[in-house]
């Protein structure tokens, strides 16, 4: 009898945790979203907000997220472009960006990282990363992807965040890498 219970014990068990990790995500429908002023795009699922959030002529911030970016949003990306860099910092591009994943790293757990690539004019490096941020005075455990474009003679950065809580990662990470592979901007508007 003890055997027999054991089995049914151990089925159960087995089917539960199958269950599990068989969570089905919802297919995602994507529309450019145009990132203004500089005509770049990036693709936003269908229904997520859309906020720029520009600080100066020389730093713009944009945010697309699943709640609204206006208050504290859990699930999203946030993209800043910042010209002029070596100026306002002492550091060329690819010196910030260094410095910037040194500060990262020390803060946080790398779960990845993706080497340097060129994407256009710009040379880009990413993290992933755990890390604990603190919502409502309540430590919240985040994955973080992290994503740095450089260019050097045009002295310019852009550090994307895409992030979203740890136990939410399933079913976001493949929307948030995909909305991390930016245009950042449209040459056509700047000839």
């Amino acid at each position: 009898m003890k055997n027999i219970l054991f089995v049914l014990l151990t089925t159960v068990l087995v089917s539960c945790a199958s269950t599990e990790n068989e969570i089905e995500v919802e297919p995602t429908v994507f529309v450019k979203q145009i990132l203004e002023p500089t005509g770049g795009e990036v693709d936003k699922p269908e229904g997520w907000f859309y906020a720029e959030k520009h600080r100066a002529a020389n730093s713009l911030n944009w945010v697309i997220s699943k709640e609204d970016p206006n208050g504290v949003y859990e699930t999203g990306l946030s993209i800043q472009f910042m010209m002029g860099v070596e100026q306002g910092t002492g550091l060329n591009p690819e010196e910030f960006v260094k410095e910037n994943m040194r500060q990262i790293v020390k803060s946080s757990v790398v779960m990845n990282y993706c080497g340097s690539s060129v994407v256009g004019d710009f040379t880009r490096s990413c993290l992933t990363v755990s890390q604990v941020q603190m919502r409502d005075g309540v430590p919240v455990d985040y994955i973080v992807l992290y994503s740095f474009l450089w260019d050097n003679d045009r002295d310019s950065v852009a550090i994307t965040v895409a992030g979203t809580p740890s136990k939410e990662w399933h079913k976001y990470s493949s929307i948030l890498d995909r909305m991390t592979k930016i245009k950042l901007i449209d040459p056509s508007r700047f000839n």
